[in-house]
């Protein structure tokens, strides 16, 4: 996905994109993020929200926007997970763990959306 900036060396703009997006999660799911006993911060979090990245990255390629605000309303319906994100609701580990925990996530975000 990031195939063009890697042509362009343009590395920066990369960071910046991700940023955005990590910073708006960051935001919306505070309770979780940094949080030892929250998924996010192991495997099965990361391998959740990175699922997601690909989708919305997607979405803001084809609006022309990739800014902080685009990531925020558009991930503002994971607000109602804070705080939930743990291996009780979401399973330990592995790649079942991390599908069910981006399959909620898009889920809570098309009912949002």
């Amino acid at each position: 996905m990031f195939w063009e900036f890697y042509l362009r060396k343009d590395s920066e703009s990369v960071y910046k994109i991700l940023f955005n997006y990590f910073k708006s999660l960051s935001v919306l799911l505070n309770e979780d993020w940094l949080n030892p006993k929250s998924l996010l911060n192991k495997t099965t979090g990361y391998n959740a929200i990175m699922k997601l990245f690909k989708d919305v990255y997607t979405e803001g390629i084809d609006k022309g926007t990739l800014k902080y605000d685009f990531f925020f309303k558009r991930l503002e319906g994971l607000s109602s997970m804070n705080g939930t994100i743990t291996s009780e609701n979401y399973g330990a580990s592995g790649f079942k763990a991390s599908n069910e925990l981006y399959t909620e996530m898009k889920k809570t975000l098309a009912n949002m959306h």
